[in-house]
Parts: structure tokens; C-alpha cells; sequence
């Protein structure tokens, strides 16, 4: 008989307690590990839900600073925006603002979001604001 197998054996045969202890210990391990898989799936998502919040109010700030003029569009970052975005942690923010097509502040080469992200579009904010 192989060492394995008898190490099988001598756990679960033998005592009652032995075998209650093993039991439970091999039933509290599997629900340790599903507790720690919960927490962290909760925590990403809560993590993302505050950042995507925090994007979203900083872009309504950029928004109600645009004003048109007679030469064309003016902006003016807030400092209360940066500080917003500064909130988030240590992310590189890019952003690019655009009338048209024409891009008004930020980075000319940021990609435009794919069409499922353009929810700001929908809402009242007079341009289309992309940010990564």
C-alpha cells in the first residue's frame, strides 16, 4: 500500500472527531477562499463605480466651463476639476474636448471612446468628451 493512500485512509477513517475535524476544516477552506473571491469582485466593482462617478463630475464641470465667444469657444479649467480628478489616485488622465470635429482642448490623437461609452452625449452637456 502506497504512503498515499494510507495518509488518505488514516484521515478520514479512525476517530469521530477526526473525522468531524477534517470536515469542517475542509468546508471552512472552501468557503474562506469564496468569501476572499466576494470581496475582491465587490471591491473592484465599488473601486471602479467611485472613479467612473468622479470621471463623470469632472466632466460635467468641463462642461458648464465652455462659453461661446464671437471668436469661437472659450474654456476655462477650473482648478476644482483638476482637483477632482486628482481625487482618484495616482491615474494619468487624458482628455480631448471637440465641437464637431474639431478638437477644442486636450489631446488631438485620443481615440473617441467606442459608441456604448458616449453616454455623456445623451445628456445635456453641449459637446463630446472623451477621457481615458
Amino acid at each position: 500500500m502506497t504512503l498515499a493512500r494510507q495518509t488518505k485512509r488514516t484521515l478520514f477513517e479512525g476517530s469521530l472527531r477526526r473525522r468531524l475535524v477534517v470536515q469542517l476544516l475542509l468546508v471552512a477552506a472552501g468557503l474562506a477562499v469564496a468569501l476572499a473571491l466576494t470581496v475582491r469582485i465587490t471591491a473592484n466593482q465599488a473601486a471602479e463605480a467611485t472613479q467612473d462617478a468622479i470621471l463623470g463630475a469632472a466632466t460635467t464641470s468641463i462642461a458648464e466651463q465652455l462659453r461661446g465667444t464671437d471668436q469661437g469657444v472659450d474654456l476655462d479649467l477650473a482648478y476644482s476639476t483638476f482637483s477632482m480628478l486628482g481625487a482618484i489616485g495616482e491615474d494619468r488622465l487624458f482628455y480631448r474636448i471637440l465641437i464637431g470635429n474639431e478638437t477644442v482642448t486636450g489631446y488631438d490623437d485620443l481615440p473617441l471612446p467606442d459608441r456604448h461609452l458616449r453616454r455623456w452625449n445623451r445628456c445635456s452637456i453641449p459637446a463630446p468628451i472623451a477621457a481615458m
